[in-house]
């Protein structure tokens, strides 16, 4: 117990002997991030008993940087499913992210999107 208790102790004045690390300067940021989603049944939806597998996945994300004052990025992102069972379904979709500043580059990189 006391061999322990000694290595903890001398493991800690090594450490206050380590030389001190001087982080850069930080730069600090505040952004808003929203997003909205829906999961739908098209079978409910519908009405029609055939389609009771198939899902809708929707979805829509918004990000603001800067303060929030200025638009960053979007994701778009729309998917079909097929649901084999009750935990199981498998899904399809397409993504598209348009991207700005600061997020693209803050270093003077141009704005992209991504599919």
């Amino acid at each position: 117990m006391f061999k322990k208790l000694k290595f903890y102790a001398v493991a800690a004045a090594f450490s206050m002997l380590s030389a001190q690390v001087q982080a850069e300067d930080i730069h600090q940021e505040f952004g808003v991030w929203g997003q909205i989603m829906a999961n739908i049944n098209v079978g409910n939806v519908t009405g029609n008993e055939n389609l009771k597998n198939w899902r809708l996945w929707l979805e829509g994300q918004g990000r603001f940087a800067n303060d929030p004052i200025q638009f960053s990025q979007a994701i778009i992102r729309p998917g079909i499913g097929y649901a084999l069972n009750d935990k199981i379904t498998i899904w399809g979709g397409y993504a598209w992210v348009p991207t700005s500043k600061p997020f693209a580059n803050p270093n003077g990189g141009r704005d992209f999107d991504e599919h």
